[in-house]
Parts: C-alpha cells; sequence; structure tokens
C-alpha cells in the first residue's frame, strides 16, 4: 500500500503525541482561566506569525506591498482591548507586556518600510551568471585532466573509491582520444545510473532483464560474441538507430541483454527505501550480501530449474504482462513518486492539495529570487510537490504502470526519482540529432521575441479538466495570450533616475506582454480527447503550427518546453542553431539525457522555472524595455542585454558541436557498455582493467 511503511507509522505515533500534549496543555490553560481567554491568545499568536512571515518577505518579488504591517496593528489593539476588558491575568504585568506588544508591532512596521523600497545593486542575472561560469571553468578543468592512459586510471580510481576501470577501458580510451573528446575523466551520469545495480546479484539481475524483456514498448538488445541485434519490437527504426551506434566497438564489449524502454516516459520507480538499500550496498561492496523482499520473493531454492519452476516463472511473466497493459492513473502516479522520495521530504505523502496559492517554499530553495539558481535542484519533485499540480506529466494519465521495483531499463529520459539507465537513443535520423554543419541565420538578424509552440493531449487516455487547467503548456499559452486587466506579474526593473539598479514591481500583465514579444500558443489539439476539450479551444485557440522548425529559428528566443508525454524533442536543434533556448522541464536539462550533466544553465541556455513566475524578469533582462511603452505609468530605461544572451547562443552551439556530436555518443554508450558488462557478469570482481606495470608489481608482491 502507497504511503504505509513503519517510518508512516512512526509519524503518526509522533503527531499524536504532539497533538495531545498541546491539548492537554490547552484543556488545563482554559480551566484556569477562560475560553475566551484561549481563543483570543490562539488567534494573537497565528495572527501574529502570519503577520511576521509576510514582513519578512516585504521588499522580495513575494511581497511588495508594504500593507502587511495594518494586521500587526490591528491584532496588538485588538488584544489590549481585550486583555482590558477580560482582566486577564498573565505572567507578567499588564504594563510591561503592552510595551513589548507595541515595541514588536513598531519595530515590524519600521522595518517594512524600509525594506519595501529595497534596490538591488546588481541585477539577479548578473550575480547568477558570475558564479555559474566560475563553477563551469572549474568543471572543465576536471572533465579534460587525463593526457595517457596511465594518468585516466589513476583519475579513475581517485574517482572510484579505490576501484579499478572495467576491462576494455585501454580501448575505449584510444577510441575516445581518436575522436577528440573533450570529457575523459567525468561519466557521473553513468556512476549514478548503474551504482544501484552494483549492491545486487548479476543472477538476479539477469533474472530481471529476461522477466521484463518480454513486457509492452521493451525492446531487447543483445551483444554476443561481438555481434549487436535486436529482437523484432514495436520500434525497429529505433532500435536498428541504437545497433548502428553501438557496432563500431561491439567487438571490445562483454556478452550482454539491454531491455530498452522505446517510450519517451521513463519505466522505473523504484521507491526510495529499496534504491537506497541497494545504493548502499554498492559504496560498501557488499554486493552479494544485499537482498530485498523482492529478491527472497523471486529466488529460487535451487541452481536447477525443474518442470514447477518454469511453470512459476511462466506465471510470473503473464502476470506482469497484464499488469503491464494497465493505465495508471495521475494519482498513482503521484503515489509511487512520493514513495520514491526521502522519508520527511515535502512529496513523501504523493499529494499537494492547494493549487491556488504560489508555493514560495518549493521555489525558493532553488532559486535566488524568481530565477533559477541550482537547476539541478530545480529538477528534483521532493522539494516541490506543487509540481503535482503544475505539469502535464504528473497530471496526465500513464500508459503503462511504472515497475516499482529496482530492474535495469535503459532508456532516453527521465524524471528526477526515476531509476532508468540513460543512454543516446535519437528519435529519428542519427546525422538530423548530431547535426554539427547546420546553417542558421546570424543571432542579430532575428526577431527579438520568444517563440512557442506546444500541443494539448497525449496518444494514451483521456484529457482531465485538471490538466487543462493547470498544465504547464496550458498555462504558459494562458499567460501569452489570456492575460485580464486584474492578472499582474513582478518583474525586476530598473528603478527611476538611475537604470544600474534594480527594484521587484508588480505590473499589469497585459502592460508587460505588450512590452515582450510573445508568439507562444497551442498549435495542435489531435490528440485532445475529453468534454474538455472544445472549451480548451475556444480559451487557448490556434496558432500555425511550425512546419519543419521553420518558424523557431526566426526569433532569438525560443521556449524549449516539455509535451505531457515526455521531454522536449527539439532542444538540440535550438541548442544548435544562433537562437537562445529558455529551457522550462521537469526532465534534467530539460530531457535528463545522456549528455545533460555537459550542459550549464546561464552558460549554454537559460532556466526558466516552470511556474513562469520570473519569466517576464528573464524577457526584461535580455530583450529591455525602454521605448517600449509606458509600465507603471513610466518609461523604463532598461537597455536589453541582447550581447549577454548572444554569447549564451555561441557558446550553447559552439560546445554541443564540440561534445554533444555523434561520435560523443558512441563514447559515452562505449564507456557505460565496459560497465555494465562488469556489473552483469558473475566474475564482476575480476573484470578489472590494469596496467601492466601494476600487474608486474602485484606480482613481485
Amino acid at each position: 500500500m502507497y504511503g504505509v511503511d513503519p517510518l508512516y507509522f512512526f509519524d503518526v505515533f509522533t503527531d499524536g503525541i504532539i497533538f495531545t500534549s498541546l491539548f492537554i496543555s490547552l484543556a488545563l490553560f482554559t480551566c484556569q482561566t477562560s475560553p475566551l481567554v484561549s481563543t483570543g491568545t490562539i488567534t494573537l499568536t497565528c495572527g501574529a506569525l502570519a503577520a511576521y512571515h509576510k514582513s519578512k518577505l516585504v521588499g522580495t518579488y513575494e511581497q511588495l506591498d508594504s500593507w502587511v504591517v495594518l494586521p500587526m496593528w490591528t491584532l496588538g489593539f485588538g488584544f489590549v482591548i481585550f486583555m482590558s476588558r477580560n482582566k486577564t491575568r498573565i505572567i507578567l504585568p499588564p504594563e510591561l507586556s503592552i510595551f513589548l506588544l507595541l515595541v514588536a508591532v513598531i519595530g515590524t512596521s519600521i522595518y517594512a518600510l524600509v525594506a519595501g523600497g529595497a534596490v538591488l545593486d546588481l541585477h539577479p542575472v548578473n550575480k547568477i551568471t558570475a558564479q555559474i561560469r566560475t563553477n563551469q571553468q572549474r568543471w572543465n578543468t576536471q572533465v579534460t585532466t587525463s593526457e595517457s592512459l596511465r594518468v585516466a586510471v589513476d583519475e579513475y580510481r581517485d574517482r572510484h573509491r579505490g576501484r579499478n576501470p572495467p576491462t576494455g577501458f585501454s580501448e575505449w580510451f584510444d577510441y575516445a582520444v581518436q575522436r577528440d573528446s573533450p570529457i575523459i575523466d567525468y561519466f557521473q551520469q553513468i556512476d549514478d545510473d548503474i551504482l544501484p545495480f552494483m549492491g545486487m546479484k548479476p543472477s538476479k539481475i539477469r533474472d530481471h532483464i529476461a522477466r521484463i524483456g518480454t513486457n509492452r514498448d521493451i525492446g531487447l538488445l543483445s551483444i554476443k560474441n561481438g555481434i549487436v541485434s535486436h529482437q523484432p519490437s514495436d520500434d525497429d527504426s529505433l532500435m536498428d538507430s541504437l545497433v548502428d551506434l553501438i557496432r563500431p566497438f561491439a567487438q571490445h564489449l562483454p556478452d550482454m541483454d539491454l531491455p530498452i524502454n522505446l517510450l519517451d516516459r521513463p519505466r522505473v520507480l523504484a521507491s526510495w527505501s529499496d534504491k537506497t538499500r541497494f545504493q548502499q550496498a554498492a559504496m560498501t561492496k557488499k554486493f552479494d550480501l544485499l537482498t530485498s523482499g523482492l529478491n527472497k520473493r523471486d529466488e529460487s531454492p535451487s541452481t536447477e530449474t525443474g518442470p514447477e519452476d518454469g511453470s512459476a516463472d511462466e506465471a510470473q511473466m503473464l502476470q506482469d504482462k497484464l499488469r503491464d497493459r494497465k493505465l495508471a492513473t495521475p494519482w498513482e502516479h503521484q503515489r509511487q513518486l512520493g514513495q520514491a522520495c526521502a522519508p520527511k521530504s515535502p512529496t513523501r505523502w504523493g499529494f499537494y492539495a492547494n493549487n491556488r496559492d504560489f508555493c514560495s517554499a518549493c521555489a525558493n530553495s532553488h532559486a535566488y529570487g524568481q530565477l533559477v539558481q541550482n537547476w539541478t535542484q530545480a529538477q528534483d519533485i521532493c522539494h516541490q510537490p506543487d509540481m503535482f499540480n503544475l505539469h502535464g506529466f504528473y497530471m496526465a494519465d500513464l500508459p503503462l504502470q511504472p515497475f516499482t521495483e529496482l530492474v535495469p531499463v535503459f532508456g532516453r529520459s527521465k524524471t528526477d526519482r526515476f531509476s532508468d539507465i540513460l543512454i543516446p537513443l535519437s528519435r529519428g535520423n542519427d546525422n538530423e540529432t548530431y547535426d554539427t554543419d547546420s546553417q542558421d541565420t546570424a543571432f542579430y538578424s532575428k526577431e527579438s521575441r520568444l517563440f512557442w509552440r506546444g500541443e494539448v493531449g497525449t496518444n494514451f487516455g483521456m484529457v482531465s479538466s485538471r490538466l487543462l487547467s493547470g498544465g504547464h503548456q496550458e498555462r504558459l499559452s494562458h499567460m501569452a495570450n489570456n492575460a485580464s486587466a486584474d492578472e499582474s506579474v513582478a518583474i525586476c526593473l530598473a528603478t527611476p533616475g538611475d537604470k544600474e539598479r534594480f527594484r521587484y514591481e508588480r505590473v499589469s500583465l497585459l502592460e508587460a506582454n505588450s512590452a515582450l514579444k510573445f508568439d507562444a500558443g497551442l498549435s495542435d489539439y489531435s490528440m485532445c480527447v475529453g468534454s474538455g476539450c472544445e472549451a480548451a479551444k475556444v480559451e487557448f485557440g490556434f496558432k500555425p503550427r511550425d512546419e519543419d522548425d521553420k518558424m523557431k529559428l526566426d526569433n532569438r528566443y525560443v521556449m524549449v518546453l516539455d509535451s505531457d508525454e515526455g521531454p522536449p524533442q527539439d532542444l538540440l536543434k535550438v541548442l544548435r542553431s544562433n537562437s537562445v533556448p529558455l529551457i522550462a522541464s521537469v526532465f534534467k536539462m530539460g530531457l535528463q539525457e545522456w549528455y545533460s550533466e555537459r550542459l550549464f544553465p546561464w552558460v549554454h541556455f537559460i532556466p526558466i522555472d516552470l511556474r513562469f513566475h520570473g519569466l517576464h524578469s528573464t524577457l526584461a533582462y535580455f530583450m529591455g524595455l525602454q521605448g517600449k511603452g509606458l509600465i507603471n505609468g513610466r518609461n523604463v530605461a532598461m537597455k536589453g542585454d541582447a550581447e549577454g544572451a548572444n554569447v549564451i547562443s555561441q557558446e550553447g552551439r559552439t560546445w554541443a558541436n564540440k561534445a554533444i556530436r555523434k561520435e560523443d555518443a558512441e563514447i559515452y554508450m562505449f564507456r557505460l557498455l565496459l560497465e555494465w558488462g562488469r556489473v552483469v557478469s558473475d566474475k564482476r570482481d575480476e573484470m578489472d582493467f590494469v596496467l601492466p606495470s601494476q600487474k608486474d608489481k602485484g606480482k613481485e608482491a
């Protein structure tokens, strides 16, 4: 049952103790005073805490008005009258109590008035960019340390707690060097993906592969004696492309079978407790000592397979197939995601009831003001339960039930907390995907405008009214095209009289949209099924379809947004162009693909929070507002940083053509399969690459 485990009962117990203690204390206090005094005290305490919380936000984009001092004065004045009329007895003398209350109210008022006009000496974009560029430069030096095989082996051992590289590492190193790979030493994505399986028995991994290889939308790829092939699948063209990617180095790989996810959606959603248990076993190298409840259930008491064992296996496979064909509801998906988060995390319960208010606690942990500062953390669903009500991926039906045990599935992309193993899996022609010779119009010759096209619905299931009113695509379309007169947005603007200093101001959404050019909206309703689709067409309207991506690349700024099923399909194309990608996604790097760790926000692309509360501030910084009409009754002397946008565009284009080529995909896949070949081998601890000189030293010892 979702959400019910020992930690759940412990939480219920501790919460019950706290509630009981508070209830008893309140009852005793009421007996000594009166119910009216208890009510008044609770009202003052709760009201004061709420007002204090609001006053702390004054001057930020969340609280731009200083009116929050009024509730403090009202509460204080009312409580003084209440104490006097009821002759309430308290610990402190009445005069001292009133004095302390007055000091608190006046102090809060002064703070709110001063903070309400808070001015920033540096725009948030400048501050974030400087810090991230420093991190990126440091990262560049760490990924290209090795210039020889010996150094590469030493680096590998240093980064993997003394473990030797896998067999075939020298062939991989030569392959990478011959193809001018800019990255030799850093493959953290591979390490993270395979770590849990290093804590699982090789025989159990192979059993999982044999079992899930028959499931719907799973293709099975085999490498035997240096020859790579695949079984017939629902998407043979995709499997053929993967075979072509592996073939150049297949002779250096051990035998193995790989279950391939043919969908864009990830498939493996193991619980936090199971995954953590395997990770800890791998870290301590106790590979053979760990068994989960699943392993105990599936494990045969004998190594021989008799008729009864075979019947049990067939029954299990049939059960898996039947379960695999069940449609998963959004609520089931959310509960499963909650179980994939650590205990005590906000998302652990698997739901978020408040779909009205902005969840600042969800956004601020990865942001600086309105802007995304920590892109990795911004993809983590475990501290952002509000995303359940803000993104179509969490609000649409799933075509298949995820695997809730830790099983090996290789796929193109995943969101945070999924345990799929990422591989370079192209949708379409590899030559187009990794085309490094594409021609494009110069950045300054393009229209200074934000472009985006979306689609409503998926190729499975019904589209709910909840999705149509709260989905990420629908919200962006509404913001760009259906703003009403009473809607507003907080924007970081240049202050009057000093264009080098900034402050947040609330601006009418209609004014903001007229100053900042948008060509964004929905263009495809062909997959929309449900009672609300006709109403959605009326509400959101139609935008011309962008055939062959010709329209988007005429614009300087291109929004790269997920579909309701999976990651965006056009990121690499935009990244290799002279346009700037603005990525808003629950998929890491807008996709969480194999190369996600190679891209840096604010260096290669512009990150946008999926709540879109910082979109206008970001566009105002790069597009500028000078000469674009009145904002809050004045001309804002704020020139756009088009040069900064062009730098991001060119750095993203240059780096993609250097580090995200087809050759880089081959190098990544080669390294991953060497690591995986060791993981699934019964001789796992013997499949190490050791330099000849080190072998000689070992013999002498």
